[in-house]
């Protein structure tokens, strides 16, 4: 009986090393990034240096199919935001027209992360730029210097960017700062109009918007074998 249960507990010994030896580099890995999805509802874990609002923020957390308004007339001259995030409640929208008619005001956002000790990593993150707007995304060290850059025009639905860090950068301080410019043009649409039991519908001038919005931003970090 002592001669099969020696047995057996090596024969376990050998599977559980067996196992920690296969087991993949990704066992290990951590998103260094807070609050990456937005899902908060707030810019917490990033440094927002924008005006912060759902309407007129040149930085703004929006959920899905909000309506902005704009102008004295806030019952009928508002520009239309249809926009649903990648995932979850909530996506950032970076930069903002205001009441300006072209290109709108720059959002700024920024997070920094320490790359842990003898790892890599790998940042990811979905972006949306409709039409006219721009999204800058820069990669930075401590020291100030540019490890990257990256310019994103016009996009066709939410699209993933890429981007690795090699071991060179294992405890060192990144950041990830995106900046985003808006653009608006007059538009027009038809209003219905109420007069006594009648309805009319009229021409109405608008401004139309159109942004940079950002989501599930990710840092992952995984040991260097």
């Amino acid at each position: 009986m002592l001669t099969k249960t020696i047995l057996a507990m090596t024969l376990f010994a050998t599977l559980a090393l067996a196992m920690i030896t296969v087991l993949p580099s990704s066992f290990g890995a951590e998103d260094l990034i807070v609050n990456g999805g937005f899902e908060t509802g707030y810019f917490v874990g990033w440094n927002a240096p924008c005006q912060v609002s759902p309407y007129f923020g040149s930085c703004a957390i929006v959920p899905p199919n909000f309506q902005a308004p704009y102008g004295p007339r806030y019952d009928s001259s508002y520009e239309i935001v249809n926009v649903q995030p990648r995932s979850g409640r909530y996506s950032a929208r970076i930069g903002t027209t205001v009441y300006t008619m072209g290109t709108g005001s720059t959002g700024l956002l920024s997070q920094n992360v320490i790359v842990p000790a003898k790892s890599k990593a790998t940042i990811t993150f979905w972006y949306k730029v409709e039409k006219g707007a721009k999204l800058a995304f820069i990669l930075r060290d401590v020291n100030g210097s540019d490890i990257a850059q990256k310019t994103f025009g016009e996009s066709f639905g939410w699209t993933l960017f890429k981007h690795e860090l090699g071991g060179e950068y294992a405890g060192k301080t990144i950041s990830l700062i995106f900046q985003g410019t808006a653009f608006s043009e007059p538009s027009q649409r038809y209003e219905a109009v109420y007069l006594e039991d009648t309805i009319w519908f009229a021409l109405v001038d608008f401004k139309q918007s159109y942004y940079t919005y950002l989501d599930d931003v990710s840092v992952i970090a995984e040991p260097v074998q």
